[in-house]
């Protein structure tokens, strides 16, 4: 027997019938599935002056009774208030509680949209449906319910109707979703189309909710309107040409293959009947796709097909209202290639970080990342001491605007910053927001980054923003760091920034505790959009053996790997300066980099960290193979023995082998395998001999 989720049902009904007020009825009802508009299984009225409690019980049994049918049975109550117990039509609404949507298509993206525009959403809601994300993974659909923080009523209802379709549209939801009254599934309820499925929220934040008169202009102002698109965001299904065209195609394939027939046959009904096509000859032509489909002829199906009469005469009321062609004024831009003036990548540290571009350094805690910024900033603000290690070049002079979460500036960043050079005056700490109230909070990139822009305007000749962590800076609860569509959504204007304003900005992210992942990029923390989104990223690895950390590439978009090799460095410390209450003298960290380039990739480098190896096991292979074979060719398996007992491993030789174009040949027919050095000059070696 499937049981609903009580607790599920509690939360739902508290969120979003808080304001409810204390008359009328919530219509508490069911149907058999794909018959939602003619067949009801099971209604009850129930008055709001009984309570949630009594609300929450009934909403609990006929959950259970949809779940436990023999037929399957789609429980979905309208989240409304009706002005009466009989009937729950758009003339009987006392009240809309919620702006609604569907996301059957790209839930993710959906939701970015809305919720950059409406804020974080009371409730989001796995309806149970699958859908595939454009890289064709399975993803739950979902339905977002944003509260209103006045229940609609009156002349307000016509509002709320078209924020639905204005969101429906942005989100491009389910168009059967925009009245008011439309049946809804609730968590904590059972979708059966296949396998039982529990309706889940997602994420719940009871206390978020939105003003309608605001979230109404929001949307008008994200959805273009017909002066700048050809499109009326009042329009009501007039045949005058000027509706939204659907992706044809895309439903047909939908109905020939039985995916998400609901939406498809409704959808496609509509633009016929919207494009002018007869009614009959609309019908037949659904008829003949479904009799097409792959899919099985069975009850769902007979279900959904005998339901297509019904779809044509309904569905351009449903879905009309929201159709456009191409018009003659609107056309795709472009741009010949040739159009496009080439420029240089300038670069802050060469090879390594880039102006207009978003940089990441990552790893454990403890291993210098914070002091890899201060060491950037020191270059670029110190007069004199500019240059980078390894003869890379030198910093372009300016200032540089740090944001710093996890240490206290005082004790720990000024000190750094002190003890690698930096220029105090030409380096400016964020610290807290300031709002009109004179209130004080975190500063958040994704509510607060014209604020960053005013005060790079304000400070002049910004080289570099650094932002250490990037995740302290990402807003309470305002986005999910684990979602790609909600890290993307941030990063995609904070690259837009630094490409404007003509300034780097380098971040810091951790890595995870996946020790066992010895790609860089997977072990930043968090979405992969991450490394993603960044041109650069260096991973900061220990190399216990050595007594030193690897600053290594990990990726790097704009510069061939030869040129920006691993890097190795260490630490020590100077006084900087006295206490000044205590006159205790004040030391600080700061990085010292080794003159040379180390051999070894990132991949490499992490394995080694793993297994509390040196990296730099290849360079220690070739200098063995090179001392080894000094004198001349050698037999492959005394190298073997030779190996193994000064603890390298066969695999790291054979690179070693290969990187030092070292040549085997046979010595005659049953001969050993016999290695030399390719200095070493023979007549009677032939190329075609060799195994390379």
């Amino acid at each position: 027997m499937l049981e609903p989720d009580r607790d599920q049902i509690e939360q739902f009904v508290d969120a979003l019938f808080r304001h409810c007020g204390k008359d009328g009825y919530v219509s508490i009802r069911s149907f058999f599935d794909d018959e939602i508009s003619s067949k009801p299984f099971r209604i009850e009225a129930v008055p709001i002056k009984a309570g949630f409690k009594y609300l929450v019980d009934v909403a609990e049994d006929h959950a259970r009774r949809a779940a436990n049918e023999p037929k399957r049975i789609v429980f979905c109550p309208p989240i409304a208030v009706f002005n009466n117990k009989d009937h729950a039509a758009e003339k009987d609404l006392l009240a809309g509680l919620v702006l609604s949507i569907e996301c059957d298509h790209e839930p993710d993206a959906a939701r970015a949209k809305l919720e950059r525009i409406l804020g974080p959403a009371t409730v989001v809601v796995r309806s149970g449906g699958q859908c595939q994300t454009p890289r064709g993974l399975p993803r739950d659909k979902l339905h977002i319910h944003f509260r209103l923080m006045q229940p609609a009523s009156g002349d307000a209802l016509a509002k709320l109707k078209r924020a639905r379709r204005l969101a429906m549209r942005l989100a491009n939801g389910d168009a059967s979703n925009v009245p008011v009254v439309h049946p809804i599934r609730w968590p904590g309820s059972w979708h059966r189309k296949h396998e039982p499925v529990l309706c889940e929220i997602e994420t719940l934040e009871p206390d978020r909710e939105i003003d309608l008169d605001a979230a109404l202009a929001a949307l008008e102002a994200a959805v273009p309107g017909k002066d700048g698109n050809g499109f009326d965001h009042d329009y009501q299904g007039n045949d005058d040409g000027d509706r939204e065209r659907p992706d044809w195609a895309a439903l047909v394939q939908n109905i020939l293959t039985g995916k998400e027939l609901h939406h498809s046959t409704l959808r496609l009904a509509a633009s016929y009947i919207g494009m002018g096509m007869k009614p009959e000859h609309a019908l037949r032509q659904l008829q003949a796709l479904m009799l097409a489909s792959t899919m099985p002829h069975d009850e769902r199906w007979q279900a959904r097909f005998a339901d297509l009469e019904r779809l044509v005469r309904d569905g351009a009321d449903k879905y009309g209202n929201n159709q456009q062609t191409c018009t003659q004024n609107e056309a795709l831009e472009s741009a010949r290639a040739s159009s496009f003036q080439m420029k240089a990548v300038q670069w802050v540290w060469p090879n390594r970080f880039a102006i207009g571009k978003l940089g990441v350094v990552a790893g454990l805690p403890d291993e210098g990342k914070g002091q890899i910024l201060c060491y950037i900033a020191a270059r670029i603000t110190n007069k004199t001491d500019k240059q980078w290690p390894c003869s890379e070049g030198t910093a372009p002079a300016g200032n540089v605007i740090l944001l710093t979460a996890e240490d206290d500036p005082s004790d720990t960043v000024v000190p750094r910053l002190t003890a690698a050079g930096a220029d105090l005056d030409r380096v400016h700490i964020v610290k807290m927001v300031r709002d009109q109230k004179g209130g004080r909070r975190m500063f958040s990139l994704v509510t607060d980054l014209e604020l960053l822009r005013r005060k790079v305007v304000e400070v002049g000749d910004v080289v570099a923003i650094e932002i250490d962590p990037i995740s302290a800076y990402l807003g309470h609860k305002k986005m999910d760091s684990f979602r790609t569509t909600d890290v993307r959504a941030v990063l995609s204007p904070l690259v837009e920034l630094a490409a404007e304003l003509k300034l780097a900005i380098i971040a810091i992210m951790h890595f995870n505790k996946k020790v066992d992942i010895t790609n860089a990029l997977l072990r930043i923390s968090d979405s992969l959009a991450f490394g993603a989104a960044a041109r650069h990223v260096y991973g900061v690895i220990a190399d216990a053996e050595h007594e030193r950390k690897l600053f290594v590439r990990a990726k790097n978009n704009l510069s061939a790997r030869a040129k920006d090799k691993a890097l190795a460095y260490d630490f020590t410390a100077c006084e900087v300066g006295k206490d000044p209450d205590t006159g205790e003298a004040i030391w600080a960290p700061y990085v010292i980099w080794q003159p040379d380039y180390i051999d070894v990739t990132a991949t490499e480098a992490m394995q080694a960290a793993t297994e509390t190896r040196s990296p730099t096991a290849r360079d220690e292979a070739k200098k063995f193979l090179a001392e080894l074979l000094a004198n001349g060719p050698v037999a492959r398996n005394e190298i073997e023995d030779a190996a193994e007992g000064n603890g390298i491993a066969w695999r790291t030789v054979e690179r070693a082998k290969s990187e030092l174009k070292i040549m085997a040949k046979k010595d005659g027919q049953n001969g050993e395998w016999m290695w030399r050095l390719p200095s070493l000059s023979n007549r009677n070696w032939h190329d075609n001999d060799f195994d390379l």
